[in-house]
């Protein structure tokens, strides 16, 4: 079964969209990432969705903390293919620049990075790695503000940066 209908030629440039579909496997995670995802490539967009977080991952079925990332890995190529993009993800095992799994090695997303036209960080999911200063077009979606909003009105400096680093 397919959730999606064809897609119109991919014309309109390159986008990575960053989010949390496998490492929190929660329904809402999972229907925000394809929704942005779906959304991009309907609209004609070379769309990838990418998972290159250092952060903890929570296994699929206890929702504990893991290291092991298999089911993880099933569980976002099922949805990628279901909307149609079984061939534009990649996922990153966090702490570690050699393992990459979906349609690109390490080498692979460095380039994606390179030629894309935008990278979309849904929700401030991904931490930005010194290696992501290489995007040329970076975008925060923020779907649950205020509180980085408190933060920067209070001075806080380190968040401030942060968002400086967004275009």
């Amino acid at each position: 079964m397919k959730l999606y209908s064809k897609y119109p030629p991919a014309n309109r440039g390159t986008v990575i969209v960053w989010g949390l579909l496998s490492s929190y496997p929660f329904g809402g995670m999972t229907w925000q990432v394809l929704h942005y995802v779906a959304g991009l490539r309907r609209l004609g967009f070379d769309v990838w969705y990418v998972e290159d977080s250092d952060r903890y991952v929570l296994d699929t079925l206890t929702f504990e903390r893991t290291l092991n990332c298999s089911s993880n890995v099933e569980y976002l190529s099922h949805y990628m293919k279901l909307i149609g993009l079984d061939n534009r993800w990649i996922f990153r095992v966090p702490h570690t620049k050699d393992i990459c799994y979906g349609a690109r090695d390490f080498s692979g997303l460095m380039r994606l990075y390179q030629e894309s036209d935008a990278v979309f960080n849904l929700c401030g999911a991904q931490e930005l790695l010194p290696y992501h200063s290489i995007n040329n077009c970076l975008v925060m979606i923020q779907t649950d503000p205020v509180l980085d909003q408190i933060k920067v009105v209070n001075g806080n400096v380190e968040k401030i940066e942060e968002l400086d680093a967004y275009d």
